[in-house]
């Protein structure tokens, strides 16, 4: 079961649920620009050719390659394993997506 999901196979569930997440449309839950001076992923030093974006999600602030754009929307690594793994348990019990990741979008 596990064996056979493909990344095209989740992609559709998690845009839908990107769609449905205020949470990814605000920016009050953002880090200030100016309280970062290096990527939260890798602590490259931020300058006019690396510069910074925030995860729509966590709000912490990372060069281009930590937040790259996953369907249109800046997502950090540790928050695409997220919804990855949220996806493949709801899979495994059959549970639907939405209930697990929308009761954590606040947290």
């Amino acid at each position: 079961a596990l064996e056979s999901l493909t990344w095209d196979m989740i992609m559709p569930v998690v845009s839908k649920y990107l769609e449905s997440v205020d949470r990814l449309h605000s920016r009050t839950h953002w880090k200030p620009d100016t309280s970062a001076t290096h990527c939260s992923g890798c602590d490259a030093k931020f300058s006019f050719f690396n510069r910074k974006h925030h995860c729509r999600y966590c709000g912490n602030i990372f060069c281009s390659q930590h937040a790259p754009e996953v369907l249109g929307v800046r997502l950090c690594s540790r928050t695409r394993i997220f919804m990855l793994l949220c996806t493949l348990r709801n899979l495994v019990l059959g549970l639907s997506f939405f209930n697990c990741l929308c009761s954590l979008v606040n947290t």
